[in-house]
């Protein structure tokens, strides 16, 4: 089954309201990347549907829609690694910013992390990006810093950021400002061009939903259990297919499009899907920043 992205997001972009404008007002267990400079490209956007927004300084909670963005990293402190073994494979790691979206028919706030990442990597200001899923394919210059959070299990966790509207996005053009031999900036800039993906394109919109978006959610495989260990509780086995069991504790699940997709039967089609590129290896010619930084 072929995912049609481009005409769906295309449709979608003509009907929607314009997200990269904005109204003003108003105020896991995997190694994380590198922290330092590397390229992001988005490779992937997902609407996961109604949740409850939590109140903000008393604020009474309510619900919104939700949204993420996938980001591979490549080059710079984050470069695509071969694994070891007779089939080698080229992986890269991933970073997710998680937004609000803005209520049906309203555009996004200025100060929303919805709109300060569509403006972050829609840089060249095309005005033809009017929607989040356009920006897939897109690259930026990101400098990643570790943040830490406790788990329900008492566990802390180290994840990479790219940073949050709060504090600010780091989040750049992809070009690198020259300077002549004696360290002074010459006003002059190098492109950054845009790096191999290797990671699928992941993409979902909740009103444009369609079989062949469900299925480029989908990832094989279980996580193993883990025993009880060091006072620690064991963990029961898991599926790795988190992203569509999350979509499916959304809100408004039963009803929306997607469910009723569904409850129509047929079966999942994953034989094309893939979750990295078989590669004989990499060198750092393959780097987008090489020799850049």
């Amino acid at each position: 089954m072929t995912l049609d992205l481009a005409s769906i997001i295309a449709q979608a972009a003509t009907e929607s309201v314009n997200m990269s404008e904005a109204s003003t007002g108003g105020g896991g267990g995997a190694t994380p990347p590198n922290e330092g400079v590397c390229i992001a490209t988005v490779v992937g956007y997902i609407e996961l549907g109604l949740r409850v927004r939590k109140g903000h300084k008393g604020a009474a909670d309510r619900k919104a829609r939700r949204a993420r963005f996938i980001l591979e990293l490549s080059g710079g402190k984050n470069p695509h690694v071969l694994t070891e073994g007779e089939n080698p494979i080229k992986i890269a790691k991933r970073i997710n910013i998680n937004v609000w979206l803005p209520a049906a028919g309203k555009q996004p706030n200025d100060k929303s992390a919805l709109y300060k990442v569509m403006s972050a990597f829609n840089h060249a200001k095309d005005p033809a990006i009017k929607i989040p899923a356009q920006l897939i394919g897109k690259h930026a210059k990101v400098v990643v810093a570790h943040e830490k959070f406790t788990n329900e299990q008492g566990d802390e966790v180290i994840y990479g950021s790219v940073g949050d509207p709060v504090n600010g996005f780091r989040i750049t053009p992809p070009q690198i400002d020259l300077t002549d031999e004696d360290g002074v900036p010459t006003g002059e800039v190098r492109i950054i061009p845009a790096p191999e993906v290797i990671s699928p394109t992941r993409c979902f919109l909740w009103e444009y939903a369609s079989k062949a978006m469900w299925d480029s959610l989908f990832i094989d495989g279980e996580y193993e259990a883990v025993e009880a260990k060091d006072g620690k509780p064991g963990k029961p086995a898991k599926t790795k297919n988190v992203i569509q069991e999350e979509l499916k504790t959304a809100l408004d699940w039963v009803g929306s499009p997607m469910q009723s997709i569904l409850a129509d039967g047929g079966e999942l089609d994953v034989a094309e899907l893939v979750d990295s590129t078989p590669a004989a290896g990499t060198t750092s010619a393959e780097d987008p920043l090489a020799g850049l930084l």
